[in-house]
């Protein structure tokens, strides 16, 4: 580039399309000048000059023969993708733990992306995909099979050939199994083409062992190959929805079909509550939606009773400026009592955990985690709590709390009591961190530290029988009541939101937005043109409905794209109270509850916990007797 010359792009591209934009949409449409230039691009005008078409649909056909999109396209993923022995050989080292020491035929088979009979054949399969909604040959279909027969395996192998009737073993997340693949399929866009074998380095259908599957699986003819690593998704089940059949003879039929969209769906989460609800968990709205209706039609094939959504929320501490309180809890028969205090991780540590992206629910982050600690503005506070005994809640997938120990004791007889319930310490830990004390919800960012544990040799023999239970018990309810004694937070899941418009609708967006408690983060205008967007946090549980509205709002000019980003604290208290002699002039003696304590009292009803009712005019309730 030269100071009095544009940039090439400019020159060579942008420059002639500009001039072929000016010569065919001129008022005087000067037809030899078009095949002048059509001839200079190689051109043939036969194709695109057709004496009944406009100059508009002649310009369009020209182009679309200059630089069709489709095709360069295709180039450019050609030219600059790699190729599959490339690839393999960069990314085999994270989807296989311990890839290093794989025996060294197997090892080269991969590397080598070796498409040969003798080398052993090792496939992935990340998705079940249903072949009803796809072109050509379906299989399944009106034959009288099971509803899984109707999906093939989305796999592609590494190495070796899969072929039609070879014998494989499966391994999935509930274990690993025998079976033969039935079929093998190429993939044809949205099409199936039977074939009898796929090489490596290719993608393909694998049919016949969909009963052997949950949501992927790594199927291999070599029993020395070990599962490789499933793919990590990057938002959890963050709207959930609570199903029931209209006939409760159907439930048989609801379960199964709750089984097939678990397998089907890599995203969608399906549990019981204790309450015998069956639950789905969806990315968002639209995907939960989804998912309800292809239980509905396809899976099921049952009317369903649909609750509201639901939006899980978390539990969560602030930090205490003062000294820590204790909280002290004994066994039933007081054989181990037990002295914890909870207090608030650093921010270091909470910028981690509340963005699943980086929130890996292992020991090493658990171990990174105190690192960070050790290295936070806040280390001397940190000094005293120990080694770290243990992290959760592991049950849910993420890391949000902290088991720490500072205890130590010359009693020989404690210290083994300790170190023989140690196991059953961490187990009640983990049982308070799946559940806190505000609703019933996952705790995060919390340190736990167990300053003191005694032993009474007096307690009772006969009641010593259980005492694995009563640690748990004890432990949790410790870990409760220490989380209690600071203050209390909501914590709430909050959606990257992107709201894209054009024209004068920014004073209705703001307006909209700000209803739903958004925080405004950025809004772009794109030049030259009146279309703009607005960057903002979105609550998840004030998005329901959002799409609907800003259609209404703008007359259709706008529309929102969702995606999780990260778990913010609630600033409100849900317990707040006045207390000062400032609090109560400002507030009075009965303060009308705000946003977070209404947020709690809906989650507590609807999950059935023990709610506190103020009657305030005992004479005028439903059931009075009137004299």
């Amino acid at each position: 580039k030269r100071d009095d010359h544009p940039p090439i792009a400019i020159q060579m591209i942008l420059n002639p399309m500009w001039q072929l934009h000016q010569t065919f949409l001129a008022d005087d449409f000067d037809e030899a000048a078009c095949i002048t230039m059509s001839e200079k691009l190689g051109i043939d005008p036969k194709v695109w000059n057709k004496p009944k078409h406009s100059a508009r649909v002649k310009l369009s056909a020209l182009l679309k023969h200059w630089m069709p999109l489709a095709t360069s396209v295709l180039n450019m993923i050609c030219e600059h993708s790699s190729s599959p022995i490339e690839s393999q050989q960069r990314r085999l080292p994270r989807l296989i733990a311990e890839f290093d020491s794989l025996p060294e035929d197997l090892k080269e088979a991969l590397n080598s992306c070796n498409p040969s009979d003798e080398v052993p054949a090792v496939a992935f399969i990340s998705k079940l995909l249903d072949t009803e909604s796809m072109a050509g040959q379906t299989i399944g279909a009106g034959s009288g099979k099971e509803l899984e027969d109707n999906f093939v395996g989305f796999a592609r192998v590494y190495s070796g050939k899969i072929r039609k009737g070879q014998r494989i073993k499966v391994q999935t997340v509930n274990g690993h199994s025998e079976t033969i693949v039935e079929k093998v399929y190429l993939l044809r866009g949205r099409g199936l083409e039977e074939v009898d074998a796929m090489s490596a380095g290719c993608l393909c259908g694998i049919g016949g062992i969909t009963s052997h599957i949950t949501k992927h699986a790594t199927v291999s003819t070599d029993d020395r190959m070990p599962p490789m690593i499933p793919p990590r998704l990057s938002s959890t089940s963050i709207v959930r929805l609570s199903v029931a059949p209209v006939n409760p003879s159907e439930l048989p039929q609801l379960v199964k079909g709750l089984q097939f969209l678990y397998k089907v769906d890599p995203q969608v989460e399906i549990f019981v509550l204790p309450t015998g609800e069956h639950v789905i968990g969806g990315a968002g709205e639209v995907h939960a939606e989804r998912c309800v209706k292809d239980l509905r039609d396809t899976f099921a094939c049952i009317e369903m009773v649909v609750s509201e959504p639901l939006v899980p929320f978390r539990e969560s501490i602030i930090p205490n400026m003062g000294k820590p309180k204790v909280a002290i809890q004994s066994t039933p028969f007081g054989h181990l009592t037990f002295t914890i205090y909870a207090k608030a991780l650093p921010e270091e540590c909470l910028s981690l955990i509340r963005d699943e992206s980086t929130n890996v629910p292992s020991d090493e982050f658990a171990t990174k985690l105190v690192k960070l600690i050790g290295a936070s503005d806040e280390k001397k506070k940190w000094q005293d709590v120990g080694e770290l005994w243990g992290w959760g809640p592991k049950k849910l997938g993420y890391c949000g709390a902290l088991l720490f120990s500072a205890f130590s004791s010359d009693d020989e007889l404690t210290n083994l009591m300790v170190s023989q319930y140690r196991d059953a310490i961490t187990s009640g830990f983990e049982l308070a961190a799946v559940a806190g004390p505000m609703a019933d919800e996952p705790m995060m960012g919390i340190a736990f530290v167990i300053t003191d544990i005694s032993y009474n040799p007096e307690a009772p023999e006969s009641a010593s029988a259980s005492l694995t239970g009563q640690v748990m018990s004890a432990v949790k309810d410790a870990c409760r009541k220490a989380f209690e004694n600071n203050g209390r937070r909501l914590v709430e899941p909050m959606y990257d939101c992107t709201v894209y418009s054009s024209g004068q609708t920014q004073g209705k967006l703001y307006a909209l937005l700000s209803k739903r408690r958004a925080i405004i983060v950025d809004e772009v205008l794109n030049e030259g043109s009146d279309l703009f967007y607005i960057k903002a946090l979105l609550p998840a549980n004030a998005s329901f409905g959002l799409q609907d509205e800003l259609r209404i709002a703008t007359s259709g000019a706008a529309a929102a794209q969702l995606r999780m980003s990260h778990w913010a604290a609630i600033e409100q208290d849900p317990y707040y109270k006045p207390t000062t002699k400032e609090e109560l002039e400002e507030d009075g003696t009965t303060v009308q509850q705000n946003f977070a304590a209404q947020t709690l009292e809906k989650i507590r009803k609807r999950k059935g916990l023990h709610r506190e009712v103020l009657v305030e005019a005992a004479e005028k309730q439903k059931f009075s007797v009137k004299n």
